[in-house]
């Protein structure tokens, strides 16, 4: 961009940025607040003086030698208090004094960020003549540029351009400035940064590109621009996914026929793996299946095991009790869940060992179960956007095993049963919870064949084998 065209915006504007500026207002002598402050330690005091804007209070301890890039516990010094608080007048009396304007916390989020991060033109622009790094960036590798890209600061985004900010410095996963506008759905911005020679096909670190992040986003705008100034429809990420099988695993038929209408049909007979049936199974949209189906995609049907969970299960009755643990393998297609527990009873339960129809012999008993399920989970309602309940069924095959009986020679009879289970669950995020009644007979007199199963799990999804959806850690 060249400097007249910065100039005519920055006049332009003039009036929205005097609006927009959250500078605080400067804080008289008179209303310090001394009350954080530590007797005697000077450098202490500056930086709280810098953190509420006391300008005043900050050239009176400056005078009396407290050290102007001295650090708090987190390594934030003055500079850094007053840009991110919004101290405008602060921030110049520092800059004045000869503060260090690229120093970093620990954190390495340095002044200019921090005021980037806020939306402080006029800081940022203090900064930047004072000379601080328009590059720099914090433990995440992300710059101001791409801070201002993801939170729609356009008039920011173009001053860090007029100042020199490359358009395609990456943070550490390699996420761009316009890949950052894209997944935050900045359709302006994106258009200021390809002007300035962003790079349209620019991937990160698993190979994926801007188009693809429209796809994952459903931006049908976005999916449109991007192709009408050159994007790639075929850029695969490591994985071999493309923006169509975004569009898939997401869930978004409309930009599916964009995708095509673009070019994808010439592409049709490429596109076979990964199988376009299991990425669109994810997004569990039955326009995606309809849409696959009118385009002749042919289905092939294989198990995709798509998630499983593990954890411990408490079996009671009201004379009975088995303690255990729990693992299971949900398919994607089907739903079905085939799941494995090894359960054992803690302590001895007494039971009657028939004799004869008039004779029982009392034993104390410890016993063991292996069982494999069959199950099926329905989904019911969402009680909120974070926990989803059901109903849930399934067939149970019970192996039942147990050692002699305590003080005998008498060996614990084995035993197989198939026993119904049916009950409901809960999920919130990784866990699930789950409560359900079994009807099993281990063939003793006075044992219940009435069961509660309450277990609990952690749940771990295998999805990322096939695909994964864009990310960015600090946005």
């Amino acid at each position: 961009m060249c400097k007249s065209s910065f100039t005519f915006l920055l006049l332009s504007f003039f009036s929205l940025f005097v609006i927009a500026q959250e500078s605080k207002p400067d804080k008289k002598q008179t209303e310090i607040d001394t009350s954080e402050y530590i007797n005697g330690d000077i450098n202490f005091n500056l930086l709280i003086a810098c953190s509420y804007g006391y300008d005043e209070e900050v050239l009176r301890l400056l005078n009396t030698g407290a050290n102007i890039n001295t650090r708090s516990e987190d390594g934030v010094t003055p500079l850094m208090y007053a840009s991110a608080n919004g101290y405008l007048k602060t921030v110049k009396v520092l800059i004045l004094n000869g503060t260090d304007v690229n120093l970093k916390p620990y954190n390495g989020s340095s002044a200019i960020i921090s005021a980037t991060r806020e939306n402080l033109t006029e800081i940022v622009e203090e900064l930047l003549i004072a000379g601080a790094n328009v590059n720099d960036h914090d433990k995440y590798g992300a710059t101001p540029l791409l801070y201002a890209s993801a939170y729609n600061y356009y008039l920011l985004c173009d001053m860090l351009l007029y100042y020199g900010a490359d358009p395609d410095f990456s943070d550490i996963k390699l996420t761009s400035p316009l890949m950052a506008a894209i997944y935050a759905g900045n359709i302006t911005v994106a258009d200021l940064l390809l002007k300035e020679g962003a790079d349209i096909n620019h991937k990160d670190t698993k190979g994926i590109t801007s188009l693809i992040i429209a796809a994952q986003n459903g931006d049908t705008s976005f999916v449109k621009f991007l192709l009408d100034r050159g994007a790639d429809l075929n850029a695969k990420s490591r994985k071999g996914n493309s923006a169509f099988y975004s569009a898939l695993y997401n869930g978004y038929p409309d930009v599916l026929d964009q995708l095509w209408e673009y070019g994808l049909y010439e592409k049709k007979d490429e596109l076979k793996t990964p199988d376009p049936y299991t990425i669109g199974q994810f997004s569990n949209n039955k326009d995606v299946k309809v849409w696959l189906s009118d385009h002749e995609f042919k289905t092939s049907f294989k198990p995709v095991i798509a998630s499983g969970f593990f954890g411990g299960v408490i079996s009671i009755n009201p004379k009975d009790f088995f303690l255990g643990a729990h693992l299971g393998l949900e398919e994607l297609y089907t739903g079905l869940s085939a799941e494995f527990d090894f359960k054992f009873r803690p302590a001895m339960n007494r039971i009657l060992w028939e004799i004869d129809p008039q004779t029982y012999y009392q034993f104390w008993e410890k016993r063991n179960m292996i069982a494999f399920t069959l199950g099926k989970k329905i989904k019911i309602t969402p009680l909120s956007v974070k926990f989803l309940i059901g109903a849930y069924g399934g067939i149970r095959g019970t192996y039942s095993f147990g050692p002699k009986y305590s003080g005998t020679e008498i060996e614990a009879p084995d035993y197989f049963k198939v026993s119904p289970n049916i009950g409901f669950y809960g999920e919130s995020g990784k866990f699930l919870i789950r409560i359900v009644y079994e009807y099993l007979n281990l063939g003793t007199p006075e044992s219940s064949p009435h069961w509660v199963n309450i277990g609990l799990y952690y749940r771990f999804k295998f999805t990322e084998k096939y695909f994964s959806n864009k990310s960015i850690e600090w946005y």
